[in-house]
């Protein structure tokens, strides 16, 4: 069985003698992002380039549309299993109506990406299914009588958050 090593990088910051380090290395290959040039071309160091991504990029958050989409292969997103939450629109924000939702077992919540930035609530137990697992999910929202396929970005737990 034969048996080999790559490395891989986003940022290729190499700098005095780590190009010929890489040359002498066991490294098949090190394959590394178009982000810093490099100073100098080596066999074992293969580059690709992120243009194509960042031009996509720039053009979802243009047109208010998902940059996360384009991070996820398309055969993982299908396989990925999907988590229903029922949200209800908030009307008000703040400090005191967030504390006033937690009370109730509701955990204040921000949708974006879309058209519109949607505030909504959720029950806490319903988002714990999503938060606290090492599994990714799809989450179908449904708020307001229409329904969202959504990914959870990011989660900023104060107090009693769920």
């Amino acid at each position: 069985m034969l048996k080999s090593v790559r490395a891989l990088c986003t940022h290729p910051v190499l700098s005095r003698n780590a190009y010929e380090k890489v040359e002498e290395s066991a490294l098949l290959e090190l394959v590394v992002c178009d982000t810093i040039p490099l100073t100098k071309q080596t066999p074992k160091i293969k580059v690709l380039s992120v243009a194509n991504l960042f031009a996509k990029a720039i053009r979802n958050a243009h047109e208010f549309k998902s940059i996360n989409s384009l991070f996820i292969h398309k055969k993982v997103k299908k396989s990925m299993q999907s988590i229903n939450i029922s949200g209800t629109v908030r009307t008000s924000k703040g400090t005191k109506s967030a504390n006033d939702l937690r009370k109730t077992g509701e955990t204040p919540c921000v949708m974006y990406g879309g058209a519109d930035t949607i505030n909504f609530s959720a029950p806490a137990a319903q988002l714990k299914k999503i938060i606290y697992t090492p599994n990714f999910y799809k989450a179908a929202l449904e708020i307001g009588g229409k329904t969202y396929e959504a990914m959870v970005k990011a989660v900023q737990a104060r107090g009693n958050a769920c």
